[in-house]
């Protein structure tokens, strides 16, 4: 027998107080953003949505209200690009549109 069911749990422990004290003090969101398998195939499917977070800057005051609120801590009244990496990690919640006040931020539909 290699490992004993102790050795198991003490490894699994560690592992998981790495990863909160990774978050804690260096990157929030570390296991969502970088090694949840499920998190990298839905932002891989979030490439190819059809509705898409949009930011008109004529419109943006600059208050960065969007930037607070957002949970991935992306820039929100910059996603004007679709078909980047920023554009994939953002799941469309849509606090970021909730709480624009000069509806700068809108959802738009992105032509297959």
């Amino acid at each position: 027998m290699i490992f004993t069911h102790q050795e198991i749990s003490l490894s699994g422990f560690i592992f998981l107080l790495t990863i909160v004290l990774f978050e804690i003090f260096f990157v929030s969101r570390a296991w969502c953003r970088f090694l949840c398998p499920s998190g990298a195939c839905l932002s891989l499917l979030g490439m190819k949505r059809i509705w898409r977070i949009r930011a008109n800057k004529n419109k943006c005051a600059g208050c960065q209200k969007c930037r607070s609120i957002c949970p991935y801590g992306l820039k929100p009244d910059q996603m004007e690009y679709y078909n980047t990496l920023q554009g994939a990690v953002c799941d469309n919640c849509g606090l970021c549109r909730d709480v624009c006040k000069t509806g700068a931020i809108y959802y738009n539909s992105v032509s297959i």
